[in-house]
């Protein structure tokens, strides 16, 4: 086998920015950029076709879905801040409220692996055929919340509530053009709202040591 001189970079769900809202589906890797923010990953993206272009090397753009791995410092790995969130619960005797609507209870969901991920850029980087695409990623194992959550809250052995009906939601309208693309529904805010409620930064310390988390996973100490 000859030396391949082929460069991956790899972008989660956010080039579909899919954070702003629903997409028209099927995704595909012909699908114009999105431009209703600045999208850190359009620079990478220019940066690695600018330098293949002067290297005389190709290219692979992989693009996953929610990416779910046990990887360090990953602020972006799903599984993440699901684990912080059921640890919290699980030190304050408290179930896990589920942060959205009924609808997305049950709504149908996608997600990519970070070990078939990695797989996926391997063989982009090793198949000719593969020189200068774009390739859209997930592991093809659908599944919703509702059979989900249950079992998050079984591996911490914690109670779990369901989506309340009567909540009163934070609902952020999708920035989509032209609307209406739905919104999304909330009762509380996970990454903020919720952590500052529940005291999590000063009672971080007990937490750790309690349950045995690796340092990095809630913040070092100041």
């Amino acid at each position: 086998m000859g030396l391949h001189s082929n460069i991956t970079h790899s972008c989660s769900l956010t080039a579909h920015s899919l954070h702003n809202g629903p997409t028209k589906v099927p995704q595909e890797e012909s699908d114009p950029r999105i431009t209703l923010e600045p999208n850190f990953y359009y620079p990478q993206e220019d940066a690695v076709y600018e330098w293949c272009r002067r290297n005389s090397a190709g290219w692979n753009i992989a693009m996953p879905s929610y990416i779910l791995g046990a990887v360090p410092d990953a602020a972006m790995n799903a599984a993440f801040p699901l684990a912080v969130y059921a640890s919290v619960c699980k030190h304050l005797g408290q179930p896990m409220d589920y942060p959205c609507d009924l609808s997305s209870y049950h709504e149908t969901q996608t997600a990519s692996s970070a070990m078939l991920n990695a797989y996926l850029e391997e063989w982009s980087v090793l198949t000719d055929e593969a020189t200068d695409q774009r390739f859209n990623a997930c592991d093809s194992s659908a599944f919703a919340w509702e059979k989900t959550w249950p079992r998050i809250a079984g591996w911490y052995g914690i109670k779990y509530d369901l989506p309340d009906l009567n909540a009163k939601y934070i609902e952020i309208q999708s920035q989509y053009d032209p609307p209406p693309r739905g919104c999304v529904k909330a009762p509380f805010c996970l990454s903020l709202i919720w952590f500052v409620a529940n005291r999590v930064l000063q009672i971080r310390t007990s937490i750790k040591t309690s349950l045995q988390i690796y340092d990095g996973a809630m913040g070092k100490e100041a």
